[in-house]
């Protein structure tokens, strides 16, 4: 959204940003609205999933070209998430890749829903892909279920530990790992629990806010920050190793949000990954047998029966 007006400076306005920002927020918010009305492609389907999803916690994952990475999250999930229904919801624009996903989640016996077409189509935009499919999936499921907990998790993060989202949000109205820069704080979609009351006031929204510099979720900041509570509240426990984890093979670049173990660059937005899966798969599979496991805060990754992350505390 535009930035209010008291921070454009007169520079901003000779270049008339407040006026170009405007017309840009009015072009993005149309598109978002289009495209969570637009309904699944294939409505049958998705009148069954409502039904099957109905009454029950969900976390959803939005898959994006990336089967092999969707292959691993489907065995970690199917092994530790409790009292909750995992669904990926898949984004894909490769139609290869969504049958593979599609096929992927019938094994798994795992929920999937293809999305309709997204309007960000280059991987320059893969953000706003991201986060209008995240929106389609709140309103078009979240919002018409109203589960007592749900979140997101990033295609590429996977549980290492038990996980029920009611239990790790603690009684909060929402919960996960708390992205902090100079224009706001929010929560990152990829790890983020939310309880039923979460959007009481208002709805969420989980795009950008580039003019405040606001990556995907940002636009959610004023009403998560703005709770009465927020100051009092529990974010996840994480070691963050930036922009690395875009390429990591190892465990010391690889990002832990509490118990739960990311990857980053799943969808091969950055460059592609064909050259490290081989790593990554030696290393998913020592994490998913417990030889390697979330590192103690501030310290290195722990052979089994080393620490473990403590939960709550601090943000990024």
């Amino acid at each position: 959204m535009p930035r209010p007006i008291a921070t454009y400076t007169a520079s901003d306005w000779l270049r008339l940003r407040p006026l170009t920002q405007s017309y840009k927020t009015w072009v993005w918010n149309r598109l978002d609205r289009r495209h969570a009305a637009s309904p699944a492609p294939d409505a049958q389907a998705m009148q069954r999933l409502l039904g099957d999803l109905d009454g029950k916690n969900i976390i959803a994952s939005i898959a994006f070209n990336s089967p092999w990475t969707i292959a691993w999250q489907l065995r970690f999930v199917v092994r530790h998430l409790e009292n909750v229904a995992f669904l990926i919801a898949d984004n894909s624009n490769d139609e290869a890749a969504r049958v593979k996903i599609a096929e992927l989640c019938t094994d798994a016996g795992i929920a999937c829903v293809q999305l309709p077409a997204n309007p960000y189509k280059d991987l320059r935009y893969a953000s706003r892909s991201h986060g209008l499919a995240l929106n389609w999936v709140y309103h078009n499921i979240v919002r018409r279920l109203r589960p007592a907990a749900w979140g997101f998790f990033d295609h590429d993060l996977f549980p290492t530990r038990p996980y029920d989202p009611e239990k790790r949000l603690r009684g909060q109205p929402f919960y996960g790992e708390i992205v902090s820069r100079p224009g706001g704080t929010y929560l990152w979609p990829g790890y983020s629990l939310f309880s039923r009351d979460a959007d009481r006031d208002e709805p969420l929204d989980f795009r950008q806010d580039w003019f405040l510099g606001l990556d995907t979720g940002g636009m959610s900041a004023a009403l998560l920050t703005g709770h009465p509570d927020f100051a009092s509240m529990r974010f996840a426990a994480s070691r963050s190793i930036g922009p690395r984890r875009n390429v990591a093979v190892t465990i010391e670049d690889i990002d832990w949000f509490d118990d739960c173990v990311h990857l980053g660059n799943a969808s091969g937005w950055y460059r592609s990954n064909k050259e490290r899966e081989p790593a990554l798969d030696l290393l998913l599979e020592q994490i998913y047998d417990g030889v390697l496991t979330a590192p103690a805060r501030g310290s290195s990754p722990a052979s089994a029966g080393g620490d473990h992350a403590k939960r709550g505390g601090g943000g990024e």
